[in-house]
């Protein structure tokens, strides 16, 4: 494949997203440092979005078991029962979907 955009003009804007955005608009080939511009500002808005931290389970769920047991705490009575009852809901699920089926 071929690029069929012409060579970068620089400007003044060039070092930045806007410059960027000006060399894609005319159909042309991205200046290096427009492009690291582009790349850091893309690379901000990920991490922005994809980095939230996320809600810690409440114990006595089974989501908290998991955590007590993915981080090496022992399992709290209340999240070993809500453990049980999640384990035994997913196996009537199974059962009845199986039954279902057959």
């Amino acid at each position: 494949m071929t690029d069929d955009r012409f060579p970068p003009q620089f400007r003044p804007e060039c070092g930045t997203r806007k410059g960027y955005q000006l060399h894609t608009s005319r159909n042309e080939s991205p200046c290096p440092a427009c492009s690291d511009a582009n790349n850091a500002y893309t690379r901000d808005r990920y991490r922005a979005t994809r980095a939230r931290p996320r809600p810690v389970p409440r114990c006595g769920t089974d989501a908290a078991a998991q955590r007590h047991t993915r981080l090496g705490e022992p399992v709290d009575p209340a999240c070993a029962e809500a453990q049980r009852a999640a384990a035994r809901e997913r196996t009537a699920r199974y059962r009845a979907r199986k039954q279902n089926a057959a």
